[in-house]
């Protein structure tokens, strides 16, 4: 009779074994470091069966606190991402590319104004590679920004904590419709959707 007063301890130990690795693995799936591992499993494991997604929410929110648009942006827009303030200007210039060497010689291009601000405790810049854009057939455009000096792309970006840049984002012209500029991390995504008309 004794193993039947022993089962419920083996069980609730079991069950909370399980809940710590499946916070683990959530943790190692969003990229978290191992000091965040520590504070998230601790909140996770005090969690009952009722509790443990309210508590694996609140444990996200406290290792990453940025908040998360919801649903699509346009231009004109203010949002935080990858720990740099990004704001889109309203109007877009035009311009054309002139290198007579590349493919794209001739091309329209548009640009868009963009102030970006560090508001990481170290030097950060906005990485190329997390930002992609489409044109109206939902086709990812060839990057222009090498061509423009003044591209926020184009050079060093690097800032320190709270420095702020003022530049733009040229986007390759594919005609008149719908264009995304989609701003993408590891685990989420933010999209910028407009109008263009020439």
């Amino acid at each position: 009779m004794n193993w039947l007063r022993k089962r419920p301890v083996a069980l609730t130990i079991s069950a909370i074994i399980v809940v710590i690795s499946f916070a683990i693995m959530a943790i190692r799936d969003e990229g978290i470091n191992n000091a965040d591992v520590i504070d998230y499993t601790i909140t996770v494991t005090q969690a009952t069966d009722d509790t443990y997604v309210e508590a694996v929410q609140e444990a996200r929110q406290a290792v990453d606190p940025l908040p998360r648009p919801e649903g699509y942006l346009s231009l004109g827009s203010t949002f935080d991402f990858d720990n740099i303030r990004v704001t889109l200007g309203e109007t877009i210039g035009w311009t054309d590319i002139n290198v007579s060497w590349s493919d794209n010689d001739g091309k329209d291009v548009f640009s868009i104004p963009i102030t970006v601000t560090n508001i990481y405790s170290s030097s950060h810049r906005l990485h190329r590679w997390m930002v992609t854009m489409f044109g109206p057939d939902g086709l990812r455009l060839d990057e222009v920004d090498s061509y423009f000096n003044n591209d926020i792309f184009n050079g060093r970006n690097d800032m320190r904590p709270n420095a702020t840049m003022h530049s733009y984002i040229h986007i390759l012209y594919d005609g008149d419709g719908e264009y995304v500029i989609e701003f993408s991390d590891w685990d989420y995504t933010i999209e910028v959707i407009f109008q263009v008309r020439k």
